[in-house]
Order: structure tokens, then sequence, then C-alpha cells
């Protein structure tokens, strides 16, 4: 009887030995990583604050690197939290938009943020306000087609578009440029009201970036005389004389002047407009009269290889010279 029993207890050991080790399974260790970025906000200036739509409808943080990534954050007390999960290992950018009315209001971006295998990375943003605003509170007015346009830095920017306009609302007719300068130097191309306004360049943003409030001046009429006989007096004085803030309009293309002159006398008028640091499209031509405002003692149109105009001649009398500019 004992003897036909000992193969059933075998069996039952061996079964239960295969079982505690089916049981036995290796833990495989974590291959990706993940971002939780720590907003930094910067409280802008009223001035600032004014220009911005708040509050802020979502904020959204990319990722850009072995993985891409888009969270949108959420607002837990008065921070914006999220989690960009699921990462590989690398090295990372974060950027971060604070968006209303589908527009980017505040911008943050870092860089080189690494994610390790099993590791949360925490880059802190400094998030900004991402609309620049013309910093002089009102722009003077000039009889120079020429101004400079000062406006606030945006931390982050590559550079800004500037729009000028005759339109208030910047409907039409617009010149716009790219530049890295925060105090460009503008150039119109009539008297009048001219409205400027600006906004940023920001990198790996995918909503609109909006244009800041705008800032106007008046380009005053500043001509010459009409004709000879009332041409504007230009005094001599020692070492050469230029006359800035004059323009020619397409209304007012004729400017007379005069000076009193000696016989004998070298006489050198010159324009600068194509040879300035930021060219004028003025084509001048240059004629210098006698006093009677009709005999011509000199002309020149297009001076070497420039459309500037340059006279220098040799006065034949002592009386009052006339010179007229056209353009």
């Amino acid at each position: 009887m004992n003897m036909t029993r000992r193969p059933l207890s075998i069996a039952a050991a061996l079964l239960a030995a295969g079982i505690v080790a089916s049981c036995d399974t290796p833990t495989t260790p974590p291959t990706q990583g993940s971002i939780a970025p720590r907003i930094a906000l910067i409280e802008p200036s009223a001035e600032t604050r004014a220009s911005l739509v708040l509050p802020l409808t979502a904020v959204r943080a990319t990722v850009i690197g072995p993985t891409g990534q888009v969270v949108n954050l959420t607002l837990q007390g008065t921070v914006w939290r999220g989690k960009a999960s699921q990462l590989e290992p690398g090295s990372y950018e974060v950027v971060v938009e604070g968006l209303a009315n589908s527009e980017v209001q505040f911008y943050g971006r870092t860089v080189g943020v690494t994610v390790a295998r099993g590791a949360e990375a925490s880059p802190a943003v400094t998030f900004v306000a991402a609309v620049p605003v013309v910093t002089a509170p009102s722009l003077p007015n000039t009889t120079n087609f020429s101004q400079r346009i000062p406006f606030a830095r945006i931390a982050a920017a590559t550079g800004y578009s500037v729009q000028v306009s005759r339109s208030p609302t910047f409907a039409s007719g617009n010149i716009e440029f790219a530049t890295t300068d925060t105090n460009p130097l503008i150039t119109v191309t009539d008297i009048g009201t001219w409205y400027v306004r600006t906004r940023a360049t920001l990198p790996n943003t995918s909503s609109a970036v909006p244009w800041s409030a705008s800032r106007s001046w008046m380009v005053n009429v500043a001509t010459g005389g009409d004709n000879a006989g009332a041409a504007t007096p230009i005094t001599i004085i020692p070492g050469p004389q230029n006359l800035t803030q004059r323009n020619l309009t397409p209304t007012k293309r004729e400017d007379w002047f005069e000076l009193a002159v000696r016989a004998g006398d070298s006489l050198l008028v010159e324009t600068t407009a194509a040879r300035l640091a930021l060219p004028s499209s003025l084509n001048t031509i240059l004629t210098v009269f006698r006093q009677d405002g009709t005999t011509q003692v000199a002309t020149n149109d297009d001076f070497g290889s420039s459309s500037d105009s340059r006279i220098a001649t040799v006065m034949p009398a002592t009386e009052t010279a006339k010179v007229r500019v056209t353009g």
C-alpha cells in the first residue's frame, strides 16, 4: 500500500515547484522621461498691462527635441501646471505661450533641458508679456521725413516687425519692415499724419503675436520759397552750411533759396538724399542763378553714381544768388 503512493507525492512536489518558478518575472527599467515646466511670471508694467488682453484663456507648453509634444497646462491656484510625458532621452527646448483671443499675450522659452530615463525635468521658464510698447508717450511733430520710434525690448524676441501707415487702422498703404533695433529710424514719404506700431518675432510660436498699440505723429510742411522772388535766405557761416529739416512734397516739388556772394567766390552746393544712411528716393536737380532768378550759372542732375546733385562753380558777380532745388 505504501509503495503505490510515493509517485503521487513526488509529482505533487514537482508541480508545486513549477508553479512557484513561473511567478518570478523580471522588472523592466524605464526608458523615457518627462518635463514639468515651472512658470516664473514677470509682472508687466501698468502701461504694458493696458496693451494686453487678460485674463489668459489658455497656457500651452510645447517641447521640441527627440520627442515633440504639446501640453495644455491647467491653472491650480495661482500656478499653471502640466507635464509632457513619455519623452525619449535627450536635449529639449521648452516654449510656453499664454493665450487670449487666440493670440500670444505672454511668452517664455528655455533651451538645453535634459531628459533622462526615468526622471522628470523641471526647468524654470520666465514668462513675460509678449506685446511691445512704444515707450515715448507721444511722438514729436516734425518737418523731417525721418523719425526714431523707441519701443520696449521683449525678452526672447529674435526681432521685430514695424508697420507705418497713413491709416489709424492700418487698413492699407502700409510700410512694413523687420528690424532687431528697438529704436529704429523710420522714413516716410509725405507730409501729414502717420501711425506706427510694432510686434515681436518669437521663436516657435504656433499662434499669432499681437501688434502693439499705435502712436502717431505729423510731418509738417517746411519748404523753401515758391519762386525766385520768395526765396528763403541762407546766411553763410564759416564752414559748410547744411540745411536740414526741409522737405519736398508731391504738391510742392520746387524750393528756392538765396545767398549773398562776391565776384570770384567759389560756391559749392549739393543735396544728400540717396547717400543718407537710410536712403531717400528723392532725385534732385540743382540750379544756381544770378540775382534776376532767370540767368543760369550752373545746373546738375546726378552727381557721380548717385541721384544726388552737386554744383561747384565760381560766381561771376557780387550780388544775391538764387539756388533752386527740384525733385
